[in-house]
């Protein structure tokens, strides 16, 4: 965790080095050692700075200055807290060289120098500012989904040793069931379709069962794509016919638009119906009273084909729009919130993504985008 931690306080400095007139970033643990530094060979190393030294045994609060400027640098530091408990100092070097040619040429504007040392604080103090509320928001965000992704794979290997424990017994059951269907059939014509309804039921049970097992076991184990070149059209047509008559019975019409020329793609044509048929189920779902599905191919520039599924209904919440993809999280009271982590897992190991836009009261677009496959 403490590796993490510095990984992501080393991109902070990498995204704002060099930014506005920043000569140097560091990060500086409660013992002193270099978490993270624009100079990566100081990580690890132990500076004990009298200035920072005297910053830590101050109660956090407002940044400073480094009243023993250092030749060409402005120094402004804060003690911020990462997590409960764990501080660290965050400093910031700021150039001072285009001040000193000023002074240079003018050694009898000392008060013109003064401020602009008095800018350049000012400046730094604003920089510490937005560093901690903008990137210290975020490495607690990513701490958080690190942590989560985590507990989430303990759970699906877990998940996978029992789903494997289940399959055979559940085997089992399925081929009694056959078995019954076969073999000790009522000989009487009325009771025969009471007895085949019933144990049509049971093996649907069981199919139902078998499926929510291979969604654990998909999330668990790592992707084994069968790879072949499949139109987009074909995938599209046979998406048509799975969800043709929750339509009907939904009073919603459906629309396809494939654009003319689309080269094949190089997929696995079972895991993509898969995934786009979780994004159609999700659509249908939003629509209970009836609307709109449309279902697109076209070319996205010349890397990519864009496949949209576009609903006409109520749309999402902007507080649940970032949380769609989680595993677990559902807004439906029988869902399981597995549907569209794994049409986005399916995606992904494509070389492919996900995007949605969504206006409350207007509908949702779920865009795919998958690679072309380069000529020759």
């Amino acid at each position: 965790r403490f590796y993490r931690r510095r990984v992501i306080l080393q991109g902070v400095i990498e995204e704002w080095g060099g930014k506005g007139g920043i000569k140097y970033i560091s990060f500086h643990g409660e013992d002193f050692y270099i978490w993270a530094d624009t100079n990566a060979s100081q990580i690890g190393k132990k500076e004990e700075d009298p200035f920072l030294k005297s910053l830590f045994q101050k109660p956090q609060g407002k940044a400073e200055i480094d009243r023993q400027l250092k030749p060409g640098v402005l120094e402004v530091a804060k003690v911020i807290e990462v997590e409960e408990g764990n501080r660290v100092a965050l400093s910031i070097g700021l150039t001072t060289e285009k001040v000193e040619e000023i002074i240079a040429a003018d050694r009898r504007n000392i008060f013109l120098f003064s401020l602009f040392l008095l800018a350049l604080g000012g400046l730094g103090i604003t920089v510490i500012y937005r560093l901690e509320n903008r990137h210290l928001a975020k490495l607690k965000e990513l701490e958080e989904k690190i942590h989560q992704s985590e507990k989430l794979s303990s759970l699906a290997n877990l998940a996978a040793a029992v789903a494997h424990e289940i399959r055979n017994p559940l085997n089992a059951i399925s081929m009694a069931i056959q078995r019954l269907q076969r073999e000790f059939l009522p000989a009487e014509s009325s009771e025969q379709k009471e007895y085949l309804r019933f144990t049509d039921v049971l093996r649907g049970e069981v199919k139902r069962v078998n499926e929510i097992i291979e969604q654990f076991l998909f999330f668990a184990r790592p992707a084994k794509l069968q790879l072949s070149q499949v139109q987009i059209a074909e995938i599209l047509r046979d998406l048509v016919l799975l969800i043709q008559e929750t339509a009907e019975q939904q009073k919603i019409k459906i629309e396809e638009e494939v654009s003319p020329h689309l080269p094949p793609l190089k997929v696995d044509r079972q895991r993509l119906q898969e995934a786009l048929l979780n994004l159609a189920n999700n659509a249908l779902q939003a629509m209970p009273a009836g609307g709109q599905l449309k279902l697109a191919a076209k070319f996205s520039g010349d890397q990519e084909i864009l496949i949209e599924v576009a609903d006409s209904g109520p749309g999402i919440p902007p507080e649940n729009l970032r949380r769609i993809f989680d595993y677990y999280f559902t807004t439906k009271d029988k869902g399981m919130g597995l549907g569209l982590p794994l049409a986005h897992k399916i995606i992904k190991e494509h070389g492919g993504r996900i995007e949605v836009i969504s206006q409350v009261g207007r509908g949702t677009i779920f865009q795919v985008f998958l690679p072309r496959q380069e000529e020759g």
